[in-house]
């Protein structure tokens, strides 16, 4: 059983640079951020496009696999099951604010400081303090009435 019966490689097109050459920073910065079932190899552009070759870890579904022995049911192939290779998680979080990101169509490493709060604060310990010394008003209180 061969290595294509758990994972293939590939060749991803990850879009054509219309507007230059950042174009596709964007859009390839997050497809590169997707290893859940995939492995990104090298980034390569050609006649106008950004590619990227790639692992699909997605086993055949025609695959079966049982008391060490695997088969194909498609095709009647069969033989031991084969130890998969580990899959590394690629380092695209380098600790701190420090990310792989792509740029300029290749991978670099970038700080990207976590931006400021923009939305306003709404309790304060002192607020905190302040709410926890009034005394609540009586049930009722405070309650539209209904006609």
């Amino acid at each position: 059983m061969g290595s294509q019966c758990r994972a293939l490689r590939v060749t991803l097109r990850v879009g054509s640079f219309e507007e230059g050459i950042t174009s596709l920073d964007h859009e390839a910065t997050w497809l590169l951020g997707h290893t859940g079932h995939i492995t990104f190899h090298e980034l390569w552009d050609g006649e106008g496009d950004l590619y990227v070759e790639a692992t699909l870890h997605v086993p055949c579904r025609y695959l079966e696999e049982s008391n060490g022995r695997a088969g194909c049911r498609a095709h009647g192939f069969a033989g031991p099951v084969r130890r998969p290779q580990p899959v590394e998680e690629p380092a695209l979080r380098l600790g701190g604010d420090r990310f792989v990101v792509v740029d300029r169509a290749r991978n670099a490493v970038r700080n990207l400081p976590f931006p400021p709060r923009s939305l306003p604060v709404l309790e304060t310990p002192q607020r905190r303090l302040m709410r926890m010394q009034t005394p609540a008003p009586p049930h009722g209180a405070g309650r539209p009435t209904i006609r």
